[in-house]
């Protein structure tokens, strides 16, 4: 059985830093992102290379590869100007629960959960029993700028808040309630 860990904090908050930290302590897992499909497909636009994390450097400049716009005002524009209206708000969850689907891992980590309407295919697909949501937050970061913000947790689905104070003590923590949430579903999940 699959399982998800959704990961929903501001950017800079630790996000990927958690997920790559489980990663090396559970190698079975794979990291997939909602955006991945978004920022290649906005490369692709743009006439670009489609690998998606070539831009992470630089994403708040206005950049000539863009138009002038910013990496992450191209990625926003057509999200919400484009694939949300088009095909529906969950768009990027329908897309991502489709590539859990072809996944041969039994633990998926996303790093990048923004919005309910994309996690609720990912529950959909898995059952609210197999997804753990971790709220990130730390302080000097914010949603500012940014069309994602902290989204409820639906129904009865796990939830935690890790708050990155240090880092040492957050890769710890995050990886005690992975494993421990890990070891309640075996108890309690046939």
């Amino acid at each position: 059985m699959k399982v998800a860990v959704l990961f929903n904090g501001p950017p800079r908050s630790g996000k990927d830093t958690a997920a790559d930290y489980i990663l090396q302590h559970a190698p079975f897992g794979h990291k997939l992102k909602f955006s991945d499909t978004l920022k290649s497909g906005t490369h692709a636009l743009y006439g670009l290379d489609t690998y998606v994390n070539k831009y992470e450097d630089c994403k708040e400049q206005p950049h000539e590869d863009f138009l002038g716009l910013t990496p992450r005002q191209a990625y926003i524009d057509v999200s919400e100007k484009f694939m949300k209206p088009q095909h529906g708000k969950d768009v990027f969850g329908r897309i991502l629960a489709q590539r859990i689907k072809r996944s041969d891992a039994n633990l998926i980590l996303v790093p990048d959960s923004g919005f309910l309407d994309e996690a609720l295919p990912v529950i959909d697909l898995l059952g609210i029993e197999n997804v753990l949501l971790l709220r990130i937050k730390r302080g000097g970061t914010s949603f500012a700028n940014d069309s994602r913000s902290y989204w409820p947790a639906p129904f009865d689905l796990q939830e935690h808040d890790v708050w990155n104070f240090m880092l040492q003590d957050f890769q710890t923590q995050v990886l005690g309630l992975v494993c421990r949430w890990l070891d309640w579903r075996a108890g309690h999940v046939e």
